[in-house]
């Protein structure tokens, strides 16, 4: 692993909580497989074949694939020697081999370098972040021998030091982001309801971001709903509120059934915030 053991031990400790189980894990932290020369470390790969067999290892890790060989993950002819000097041997020796590669910065949905490296293995996942410093998360099975998985969709919950992971199916998805938009909505309003000549959408993304860590797609999406439901408008490209129980209130003249004359106030009250339902405040005055 690239970390040190006292970052290691306490993700550990962080992921099993108090689970109590007699299942060893052994690390190793230093050491080239494969040198910049493209020359195998046979000395190494005999040590660790020696702890495979001794302490019957299943199971090896490379957090990151790059911290223990060096190689060019756009050529084909180095990733080739990766796994044929060092993948094929270990697995011969019934272990599996499973290895940590990141994804391209540019676009996180796909892999960096070769699609050689994902038509060489036999099962490959990725993970996904959906939100800017959301908790959320999506896991992608791209490629599995026998037969691609259907995509899982959870949240990572930091509470007392423990990270606890919750899946979540499609309609707890949709319920977790219409409470992110909602709340989101809340806390733009608070803002805009404060500045009395306006604010910027720069303004506010940049307060949510920073003091409630929101994304700024679903600060994007709570301003939408606000417009929709009439509640805020932009003036000189600052969104200002617009609360339509502050709208001045008309008179017409109307006509009653027994010939008299009348008129009638009203005033549009927002139900919950919602304009989509909206309850008529009715006065009726007879002249």
């Amino acid at each position: 692993s690239e970390n040190n053991m006292a970052t290691l031990k306490s993700r550990l400790r962080s992921l099993g909580g108090d689970l109590d189980t007699k299942t060893p894990i052994y690390f190793a932290r230093d050491g080239v497989l494969i040198n910049q020369q493209k020359k195998v470390n046979e000395d190494l790969m005999d040590e660790i074949k020696r702890i495979i067999k001794e302490k019957n290892i299943k199971l090896l890790l490379f957090d990151t694939l790059h911290r223990f060989c060096f190689y060019d993950e756009n050529k084909s002819d180095d990733l080739n020697l990766v796994y044929t000097k060092v993948f094929r041997v270990l697995q011969e020796m019934g272990v599996s081999v499973w290895f940590l590669h990141h994804s391209s910065k540019g676009n996180k949905t796909n892999m960096r370098g070769s699609g050689d490296i994902l038509g060489q293995v036999d099962c490959a996942y990725m993970i996904e972040r959906t939100g800017v410093k959301s908790n959320s998360f999506k896991i992608k099975n791209p490629k599995r021998r026998s037969g691609e998985i259907e995509d899982i969709h959870g949240q990572i919950d930091f509470k007392n030091d423990l990270w606890s992971i919750t899946c979540m199916n499609e309609s707890q998805i949709e319920k977790s982001n219409k409470q992110q938009i909602e709340s989101a909505a809340d806390l733009c309003i608070s803002h805009i309801t404060e500045a009395t000549t306006g604010i910027s959408r720069k303004e506010l993304v940049d307060r949510l971001s920073e003091e409630s860590k929101v994304s700024i797609p679903t600060i994007d999406r709570a301003l939408n709903k606000l417009k929709e439901r009439g509640l805020i408008k932009v003036v000189n490209r600052k969104y200002m509120w617009h609360n339509p129980t502050n709208a001045p209130t008309e008179k017409k003249p109307v006509k009653f059934k027994n010939g008299g004359a009348g008129k009638i106030s009203y005033k549009a009250m927002s139900n919950s915030g919602d304009l989509g339902s909206i309850d008529m405040k009715v006065e009726l005055q007879r002249f």
